[in-house]
Parts: C-alpha cells; structure tokens; sequence
C-alpha cells in the first residue's frame, strides 16, 4: 500500500473543504425537492472546470487533486440535473393545474364589446 506524502495529506483536507462546498445547494434541492432560488449556471461552470483540474491532476501524478475534483465533478452535475428535472416537474405541474383551470371556465362570448381585456385607471382614477 503506498504512503501519503504531508503534501497529500494537506491536499485531501482542503480538497474535501472545496469539493463540499457545493454540496448543501445540492441538499437543498433535493430536500425540497424544488429548484427555489437556484441557478444552474455557476454549478455547470465549476463541474466543466473541474474536469479540466482532473485532467492537472493525472498530468502532475496528484491523487488529491483527481480524487477531489473527481467527486466535485460529480456533485456539481448532480446538482445541474437535480436542477433541471425539478424545474420540469414543476413546469408539468404548473401546466396541468393552469390547463385544468382553462378548460373548467365556461366561454362567455361579449355581445358587442371589445374581446381586448378592460383598461385599468391609474391610481390618480385617469
């Protein structure tokens, strides 16, 4: 079994500091199993980078640093794909209930007035 070196040592620890740092939006949405207030955007750039930091890694022979961005890699897609199959749930949903409430209201034809919705006064009643 091959020993760690104290730089490998120093690299896990703070590898497991920046690798999990993304982790609790991940939780978050799959605890609420909602995508509320997040953005994919700045997981999907972290996870592309961080291939390319894998990719330092096995260049410069650095387990730390493959072992860290590997699971990074992971958890940041994991968190782009919760993302995205939550916002889909929700937007079927958010479909069924407004398509339900179209088709449940009766169609009341306006007999000789305008089919534009009412204008609306400003608060000054113009």
């Amino acid at each position: 079994m091959p020993t760690l070196q104290r730089s490998e040592i120093v690299g896990l620890v703070a590898g497991f500091g920046t690798t999990f740092a993304a982790f609790p939006d991940l939780l978050a949405i799959l605890r609420k199993r909602a995508p509320a207030n997040m953005r994919p955007r700045m997981a999907a750039i972290m996870g592309t980078f961080q291939i390319l930091w894998v990719y330092y890694g096995l260049l410069i022979g650095s387990r730390p640093v493959v072992a860290w961005n590997m699971i990074a890699v992971i958890i940041n897609f994991m968190t782009v794909g919760a993302y995205f199959y939550f916002m889909r749930q929700e937007r079927r949903r958010l479909s069924l209930i407004t398509g339900f409430a179209q088709r449940s209201r009766p169609i009341r034809p306006q007999v000789g007035g305008d089919l534009r919705a009412p204008r609306t006064s400003s608060i000054w009643g113009v």
